[in-house]
């Protein structure tokens, strides 16, 4: 006799596809199927009513399993809540899931022996764990009619041994699998990192590391790109290869080494660059490097700038070619030379071409003419419309000229700590000087750089360096984009300092002159540029920059001011005697000792700005004069005679002086040596000499 239930719960059409199956034909349960289960084997003896012979094929049991009353009702309420309820809290569950889980929950329970079976293994898994222990028995249904029945003591035996034997056999299992499952997840890891290692060695091997000293062949290239992408492939970035990490095939004045570097308009380079045409070794003056693509990436990006260490007055080209086809060229250009973006499209190319050419006339001896700065530059595998870098070119709102770095120079100087103009202004701090050699042909000094159209205004003090030579002449000027928008004109050290306010709006270079008129180059005019600044916005400049020159508003001796201009002019004289023996010393100044002028003229120019009145003081004859020779101290009010005192010799008296210079603003002293020789002909000392306001 056996326990049959009928799985009526089970619509029509519905299989248990979770596994609980015939444990003999595994044949899926259906609706209307009649089942016996193995008291012994419960899960893992699961038989179609048509499959059972009267015991367990595996234990050998005779003995079914009872269900209880009520497990129908509990079916078919899971599967009417799952149908006919969509919003229950068995909505998520599936209806196969939920006859499963009716059907276990009931076999867990053995209500003859009470013992409770914990696994919830589908059958299949459960038979393949009781077979490991328990070999089929397959008897005939008229065998086991005929077979002697056990006691009911020793079948209670049997029956909890093998149902511990089972438990065990199930505990194995789960053990097992935990273990198996274990090293499944350590595998995956291991394998996760050989691949991520793997992606790497094959980005090094594309990149070229130099230690390979060999290039792949276009078959055998890795197709990864550099390990920085794997971020930028989360986020759908195209993957790229820095320049800098692919090893040039060839190459000359191309380096990768290269730790710091600042462009022509100042910008500084720490990482990520490379620089091509420093030296331009090659007869022909050409720098270049070539690299095998193999086809694999579709554009080229970086941002393209000039070594500030390039030559002054020299030009070169920057070309890219594709497979000998060029397809970038900067033409000539020189250290005037904006920072620029590239994005250029190198689909198929094969082998990839760097190339600088020096347009200088000693190309052909190398050297260091015009030397490119490529940083950031990528080959990427996808096309790259906007190049994303850093800001091209480092401007401040207002900054000062003096910090800013010049593309282009000769006789510039921004090192100046202290320097004094020609009327006797002193100059510390933000102060630079040009024009101080004119060592061109045209004596012609410059200073040339890049605004980028950022500012309106510039403004500063512009004064003559008193160590400008005397009776040489020179032009200031300033250009916006070789545009002339200021100019001095031609001056000397006869020169007030004035202040500056020029328009410089949408100025991209600017550039400041000095044109020395002089047939030489050489100390000729030097030009003092104090506070120059370039503003964002437009300045006033009268509220910012006040005239500041050396003259007094009170009394001053003469021998305190500046001469602008001189020659045989002495104020640093201590002492002295005259023709008549008389000394002097105090305030002295001597002036005609050499005469070194053709026509034997010696003098003194100051800047006096309309602040004096009246010039006193005492005038004599130097006893270093020479006998028999005459000559005459005259004295100039803005060009304008005002004192002569005729043809004099060493035989003459001294005589006090008091001379009107009202709105005087040059004063100018002069000793002519009327027989035109040169040497020690007629010297005169000037002492006491006072300016009175």
């Amino acid at each position: 006799m056996y326990n049959v239930y009928s799985l009526s719960a089970v619509k029509d059409g519905m299989t248990l596809q979770s596994g609980i199956k015939d444990c003999i034909t595994k044949e899926p349960l259906k609706a209307g199927d009649r089942i016996i289960v193995c008291k012994q084997c419960k899960l893992a003896g699961i038989y179609l009513e048509k499959n059972w012979s009267g015991s367990c094929a595996y234990c050998g049991e005779t003995d079914t399993m009872q269900f209880p009353s009520g497990i129908d009702s509990l079916i078919n309420n899971h599967l009417v809540t799952s149908i006919d309820d969509k919003d229950s809290k068995h909505k998520t569950k599936s209806i196969d899931d939920l006859i499963d889980e009716a059907v276990i929950n009931a076999l867990k329970f053995d209500y003859s022996t009470g013992y409770e079976k914990t696994t919830t293994l589908s059958n299949e898994k459960a038979v393949k764990s009781h077979n490991k222990n328990v070999t089929p028995n397959f008897v005939d249904q008229n065998k086991a009619s005929t077979a002697p029945s056990s006691n009911s003591t020793m079948n209670k035996n049997v029956e909890k041994n093998h149902y511990n034997s089972t438990v065990n056999s199930f505990n194995r299992s789960k053990y097992i699998i935990g273990i198996i499952s274990l090293i499944i997840i350590l595998l995956i890891i291991i394998l996760s990192f050989s691949i991520f290692n793997h992606h790497e060695e094959n980005s090094n091997n594309i990149s070229g590391i130099q230690n390979n000293n060999v290039l792949s062949s276009a078959n055998e290239e890795p197709e990864t790109v550099s390990a920085n992408t794997q971020a930028s492939t989360l986020d759908k970035k195209p993957q790229y290869v820095d320049l800098g990490d692919l090893m040039a095939s060839e190459s000359d004045g191309y380096y990768t080494n290269e730790t710091s570097a600042m462009d022509s308009v100042g910008n500084k380079y720490s990482k990520n660059f490379v620089t091509l045409g420093t030296t331009g070794v090659l007869g022909d003056g050409t720098s270049y490097a070539a690299f095998h693509l193999g086809g694999k990436y579709k554009t080229l990006t970086g941002k393209l700038a000039v070594n500030n260490s390039s030559w002054d007055e020299h030009t070169a080209s920057f070309a890219i070619y594709a497979d000998e086809n060029e397809i970038y060229n900067t033409g000539e250009v020189s250290k005037i030379f904006a920072p620029t973006n590239l994005s250029v499209n190198i689909e198929n190319c094969q082998w990839l071409k760097i190339k600088v050419t020096n347009y200088a006339e000693n190309a052909n001896y190398g050297g260091e003419n015009i030397n490119f700065i490529l940083s950031e530059f990528r080959v990427h595998e996808n096309e790259v419309v906007e190049v994303q870098t850093e800001d091209l070119v480092n401007l401040a709102d207002d900054i000062s000229l003096k910090e800013m770095v010049a593309a282009e120079s000769d006789g510039y100087y921004s090192d100046e700590t202290s320097v004094m103009d020609s009327v006797g202004n002193k100059y510390t701090g933000n102060v630079i000087s040009l024009g101080s050699t004119g060592v061109l042909g045209n004596g012609t000094s410059y200073a040339v750089f890049y605004l980028g159209g950022n500012y309106k205004s510039l403004t500063g003090k512009l004064a003559v360096n008193n160590s400008s030579w005397n009776e040489y002449t020179a032009s200031f000027s300033v250009y916006a984009d070789d545009n002339e928008i200021y100019n001095t004109g031609e001056v000397s050290k006869k020169f007030v300092p004035i202040d500056l306010l020029v328009n410089i709006e949408n100025c991209q270079w600017l550039m400041l002159k000095v044109t020395n008129f002089a047939s030489s180059g050489g100390e000729n005019i030097n030009f003092i540029l104090s506070d120059f600044i370039i503003h964002k916005n437009e300045v006033n400049v009268t509220s910012t920059y006040k005239k500041e020159t050396n003259t007094a508003t009170s009394d001053s001796y003469l021998k305190n001011l500046v001469a602008s201009e001189f020659d045989d002019y002495y104020n640093d004289t201590n002492s002295a005697k005259d023709s008549h023996g008389n000394a002097y010393d105090n305030h002295v100044i001597t002036i005609g000792a050499v005469g070194v002028l053709e026509n034997g003229t010696s003098y003194a120019t100051y800047y006096l700005g309309n602040k004096y009145k009246s010039l006193t003081g005492k005038i004599a004859v130097n006893s270093t004069s020479w006998e028999n020779k005459v000559a005459s101290l005259i004295i100039y009010s803005d060009d304008a005679e005002i004192f002569n005192t005729g043809d004099i010799g060493k035989d003459y008296n001294p005589f006090d002086v008091d001379i009107n210079i009202d709105g005087c603003e040059w004063l100018k002293i002069v000793v002519d040596n009327n027989d035109g020789e040169f040497g020690e002909n007629i010297n005169f000392i000037l002492s006491e000499m006072r300016l009175h306001s």
